[in-house]
């Protein structure tokens, strides 16, 4: 019942988004018949591209047709502009934008546990008081501007990292081992700078919840009995502390998660990153709608289907929750 609910929810959103979409995109000022023509087409050859792409069609028409592509056929359309399956474009730039997703957020959720952790351990000390002054700072700078400190410092001044990324290639079944590593690495060191930007508020965040979390968890019951029986400082941290105080911490990672995949779009953009914030960016400034439709829609079912996963890890981490919806 759990699971057929959450279903239900995500078609929802589904369609409501990807109908949403379509009415915005309606109201932005010319379309992709006017990027392919330029100035070179006449008004009857105009109309006769709007007729082959539907785009004279209300906009309830342009919808279902695209709907119906969806669920018969599977099919996410073509680009108007230069006639590549929206599929094929998403499956190649989709793995970037995911593995940047994932890197960020591993960078985040360690700098993040160990911040936060340190900062329980002594309410009010220097660590914490400088890990809530770094934090503070982290969350109020906007991460395009971080990006282009980051560029000016590490890529300009001093030549350490590329100022794009666009060399990145994901290669999942690579047959060679030592090339599988190499490329790794060569990703890993592209995409450092974008990923610190991705993180830095993220990191801020996590640190300063595990942090307010676990300090009022060490004033439980149960942790002041785990004291008297002479338990180290460090294990009542890890065993005792810990796990209940990551409710939260779970909630807003798994969150991030799915937020982040389309938060990439102007990290992408400024680092030239071949992934699927890039891809938005070039449909919109070419108004080229399914393309944008298709990457809209995966962008809102990543962010559901996260969220359907944070609901069955909080199973996981609180019992009392599974045995509630056992009994209901």
């Amino acid at each position: 019942m759990f699971v057929a609910k959450k279903v239900l929810q995500l078609v929802f959103v589904l369609l409501v988004v990807s109908f949403l979409t379509f009415l915005m995109l309606d109201q932005l000022e010319g379309d992709v018949v006017d990027v392919r023509c330029g100035l070179g087409c006449s008004n009857e050859q105009r109309e006769a591209l709007r007729s082959e792409f539907g785009l004279d069609d209300p906009i309830p028409v342009q919808y279902g047709r695209w709907l119906k592509e969806l669920v018969v056929d599977r099919n996410l359309g073509v680009s108007g502009l230069n006639g590549v399956p929206v599929s094929e474009s998403l499956a190649d730039k989709l793995p970037v934008t995911l593995f940047l997703v994932v890197y960020s957020q591993a960078i985040a959720l360690t700098v993040g546990l160990l911040l936060g952790m340190s900062s329980a351990r002594k309410p009010g000390g220097l660590i914490d008081r400088a890990s809530s002054a770094i934090a503070g700072m982290a969350i109020s700078v906007p991460n395009y501007v971080v990006a282009f400190v980051l560029i000016l410092l590490f890529a300009v001044t001093v030549p350490i990292f590329s100022v794009t990324a666009q060399d990145v290639n994901i290669e999942w079944l690579m047959p060679d081992v030592p090339a599988q590593l190499s490329n790794l690495g060569n990703n890993l060191y592209l995409l450092l700078l974008p990923a610190i930007c991705l993180a830095l508020a993220e990191l801020a965040i996590y640190a300063r919840l595990l942090r307010n979390d676990m300090v009022a968890t060490l004033q439980e019951d149960y942790v002041t009995m785990a004291r008297a029986k002479g338990l180290p400082p460090k294990q009542i941290m890890r065993r005792h502390a810990f796990r209940p105080s990551t409710f939260s911490l779970a909630t807003v990672a798994g969150i991030n998660m799915g937020r982040l995949i389309g938060g990439t779009i102007i990290i992408e953009a400024i680092f030239a990153i071949n992934g699927m914030g890039l891809y938005v960016v070039q449909s919109i400034n070419q108004r080229d709608a399914i393309p944008l439709q298709g990457a809209v829609l995966v962008i809102a079912t990543a962010y559901v289907l996260i969220n359907f996963l944070v609901d069955l890890l909080y199973a996981f981490l609180d019992p009392r929750i599974r045995h509630a919806r056992a009994a209901a």
